[in-house]
């Protein structure tokens, strides 16, 4: 009984070992630099690794895609388990090194150099336990070198450049969602909100036509197949469907706003 026990442990320790062998080639493949793509309109934005598995969780294909490969999403169950105990045992050692770093006995004196570092830490838009493991203080620390030197004074929030805003609204209008949008950029979910409604309603109040024209969208709804109509109009299939559904939708409004006015 005792020798099947061992054998099953050992069986269980040996599975183990190759998920997260499979498991550590993916976040090596997905942790690689981004690279250089182009949009349908001819503006270069970052791209990113996304890897594609076979039954075995072997990488059989790598396609690169405007935003980062979320390991909590797409991962298959057996790896995202061995991916949570892997968090799991980094946060159990993170913290017992934070608690070391911040005890008594570890007491590190603030420097002015450390203490103008905080500053430019919290002025970049980093949160204060991020700069406590950052700069090596405590938190304590942190709170009373950021007040002394900026008392009440707000921080100015990142600006962002207005071509990648302009990209951000149009992942928006092509269907990806805040969180894949934010993900790609290192952005929060709020600033994607915040500037593509600014931009929506910009472009509202100038009046900005269309990428596609009125004739252009008309045809499509003439159409049936949206992929055998992306092709020949070497635009993403996404796109024809929200066009359509959006002509059908301003047919319908006008349709009936004619119906009462003949009424």
């Amino acid at each position: 009984m005792m020798t099947n026990n061992k054998h099953n442990v050992e069986k269980q320790r040996q599975l183990e070992d190759r998920l997260d062998e499979k498991l550590f080639e993916i976040m090596e493949m997905v942790s690689k630099p981004e690279k250089f793509g182009i949009t349908l309109d001819g503006r270069v934005i970052d791209v990113y690794p996304h890897v594609f598995l076979d039954s075995l969780y072997c990488i059989k294909k790598v396609e690169y895609k405007p935003f980062k490969y979320l390991l909590e999403q797409e991962l298959p169950q057996e790896l995202f388990k061995r991916y949570e105990q892997l968090l799991k045992d980094t946060k159990q050692v993170n913290h017992k090194v934070y608690k070391d770093s911040t005890s008594r006995k570890n007491y590190v004196k603030v420097s002015p150099e450390m203490s103008q570092r905080i500053v430019e830490l919290y002025q970049q838009g980093v949160t204060r336990q991020e700069i406590c493991y950052e700069v090596g203080v405590s938190r304590s620390a942190v709170n009373s070198h950021i007040k002394k030197q900026l008392g009440s004074q707000k921080v100015k929030p990142p600006e962002h450049n207005e071509a990648d805003i302009q990209d951000w609204a149009e992942f928006k209008e092509l269907g990806f969602t805040f969180a894949e949008i934010a993900e790609g950029y290192d952005v929060t979910e709020s600033t994607i909100n915040y500037h593509t409604k600014r931009i929506g309603a910009k472009n509202k109040s100038a009046g900005r036509p269309s990428k596609y024209p009125p004739k252009m969208v008309d045809e499509w709804n003439t159409l049936k197949d949206s992929g055998a109509i992306g092709k020949v109009y070497n635009v993403p299939k996404g796109t024809i469907k929200h066009y359509v559904a959006k002509y059908r939708e301003n047919r319908t409004i006008n349709s009936k706003a004619q119906y009462k006015e003949v009424k």
